[in-house]
């Protein structure tokens, strides 16, 4: 999802609300190439923590296993790696187009405020 809102974006800069024209083959081809240029690494590194977490809820191995059942099972360990991943979280792009209602301030800005509006926060 977050991924289409990233591509949605870069999209609707390239689409003329007043004019009805449709956007020329370059300007499409440049609205991906930044769609890519944006995401490429934050999907990569999104992969292969998806493939550790896959490894370790699947009991990989019993080191996987006893993490997973002995470890990752204590509040404050989730709490650690919540706290970790705020800032990731914060930087999750929105849809720029569409009006919307602010969320609470928490602990982490968001990285994606609107127009000149003060960064919003996610909660930790």
């Amino acid at each position: 999802m977050v991924d289409i809102v990233a591509l949605v974006n870069e999209l609707s800069r390239i689409a003329s609300p007043t004019t009805q024209e449709e956007p020329s083959r370059e300007a499409i081809a440049e609205a991906f190439r930044a769609y890519q240029e944006k995401r490429f690494e934050v999907v990569v590194t999104g992969c292969a923590g998806a493939s550790k977490a896959t490894a370790s809820a699947t009991w990989k191995s019993a080191v996987f296993k006893f993490v997973d059942v002995h470890v990752m099972s204590k509040q404050r360990v989730v709490k650690y790696f919540m706290e970790k991943q705020a800032p990731s979280v914060a930087a999750t792009p929105e849809l720029e187009f569409v009006e919307g209602g602010e969320l609470p301030e928490g602990k982490v800005p968001w990285v994606y405020a609107r127009g000149g509006v003060l960064p919003r926060a996610v909660e930790v």
